[in-house]
């Protein structure tokens, strides 16, 4: 047996083993906390990593080469190195979301992590047949090996996608060790223990990720910062909708209601059928701001902010508005659209969209049916409302028409976009897309 040099190789070896031990146990508690899956394959990454540094530093310190060894060989030599290689690619598609961010290069990644577990199974394969390789076949191997880690740093290069220049330069300096230390094995200098090179390399490649770590969480607290801005600016905007709504509804019919009832009580005794007219005045107005308010309360609310919440608050308003004139009316929806969630906005908006709608059908349309059908395409939620009235023309209306304009405005308001069909003899569609 060989005394075991106790040199600068040794200590550093040792503590970088380290080094990639703790960053395993971090990343993999980061996982547990928040459950981001790139922390998970980085972690398996490392851990793969680094019982392949201390399997080949173990069988270095004492020159085994017993029978034992021959067996970890099988598992420990090239064989790992493409499942190494495996979950290193499978970070990278995680981390830089090339899924979402360039699906053109995720086919890439995708194909070349086939390949690496082609290679990685027939490699252990072939060294469980043939366990001694020729030593030209073997630095073959290693270097398709790297070709094929080298080729996805390539064309990620070409692309833009974020936090990809870390990962690129922290890969190169990593490829930069392997092929040192590929050479040095190969010419036979007179190095102890060479790997201690790729873990160098690796070194810097952990600090390649810390940074780009910091960077994305950096990102992410601002979004969330943001969003959270966004959120306040939302709530402040819907105070002031909620002010302006009861000082424009409720504050006006408050102000009409509480002068026709003087009027009608100086009336009373002079003019009775005038002060009949001004109580039935007093009711409808009274009528009116109670279903307004009905509808400010119902666009406060944070529990009905699903599609079934607003269907059902269309059937109410449908019963109020249309069915007391028997027409005949429905409402349809597509099955995937049962847990779609709407911003208060967006209710609102859609809300006094179907509500015009309705008016427009019950005073002008002389319709026998109404159908409200809701559909989901691309992402973008289609509210379509049908009538079988007599219909209008659009260019003799104009711009002229308040309730087309009022429409216009609110679906402005959601990015959406609405299209109105009009004539004579087939009715009225308003249809509205709104992306979510």
């Amino acid at each position: 047996m060989q005394e075991v040099k106790l040199d600068f190789v040794f200590f550093f070896t040792c503590f970088g083993i380290s080094v990639l031990l703790f960053q395993f146990i971090l990343s993999a508690v980061t996982y547990i906390l928040k459950r981001e899956v790139h922390y998970f394959l980085y972690a398996i990454y490392l851990l793969l990593l680094s019982v392949n540094f201390i399997v080949n530093f173990y069988y270095w310190l004492p020159q085994h080469a017993d029978q034992l060894f021959s067996f970890i060989k099988l598992f420990f030599g090239l064989p790992i190195n493409y499942f190494i290689y495996l979950f290193y690619l499978l970070f990278i598609r995680a981390f830089l979301q090339l899924k979402q961010q360039s699906p053109s290069l995720n086919k890439k990644v995708v194909f070349i992590i086939g390949i690496n577990i082609l290679m990685g199974v027939s490699s252990a394969i072939g060294y469980y047949l043939i366990p001694v390789w020729d030593f030209w076949w073997q630095h073959a191997n290693m270097l398709f090996t790297f070709s094929i880690f080298v080729y996805p740093m390539i064309i990620l290069r070409k692309t833009k996608v974020k936090y990809s220049k870390f990962i690129i330069r922290g890969s190169i300096c990593l490829m930069i060790s392997i092929l040192c230390n590929n050479i040095f094995s190969t010419i036979g200098i007179g190095l102890n223990y060479c790997d201690s090179m790729i873990l160098f390399g690796t070194f810097i490649e952990i600090l390649f990720f810390n940074y780009a770590l910091q960077f994305k969480i950096k990102d992410q607290e601002q979004a969330l910062l943001l969003s959270e801005l966004y959120k306040q600016k939302a709530i402040k905007d819907e105070y002031s909708r909620v002010a302006a709504d009861l000082h424009d509804e409720v504050g006006s019919t408050l102000s009409s209601i509480h002068i026709n009832s003087v009027v009608s009580a100086k009336k009373i005794d002079v003019d009775i059928l005038e002060s009949k007219k001004l109580l039935q005045l007093i009711s409808k107005q009274s009528k009116k701001m109670q279903h307004n308010l009905s509808d400010i309360v119902w666009g406060l609310r944070t529990d009905l902010d699903n599609i079934e919440d607003f269907t059902a608050r269309l059937q109410e308003i449908l019963e109020q508005t249309v069915g007391v004139v028997d027409i005949n009316y429905t409402i349809e929806m597509d099955d995937n659209l049962t847990q779609i969630k709407l911003s208060v906005l967006q209710r609102r908006n859609l809300l006094l969209i179907a509500k015009e709608a309705f008016n427009n059908c019950v005073k002008y349309a002389n319709a026998s049916s109404l159908k409200v059908r809701f559909d989901m395409l691309n992402n973008v939620l289609q509210m379509k409302i049908v009538d079988n009235g007599k219909g209008f023309n659009l260019n003799d209306v104009g711009n002229t028409s308040n309730g087309l304009t009022n429409i216009s405005n609110r679906i402005t308001q959601l990015n959406g976009t609405v299209k109105i069909v009009s004539n004579n003899t087939e009715g009225t569609t308003i249809q509205c897309e709104i992306p979510l």
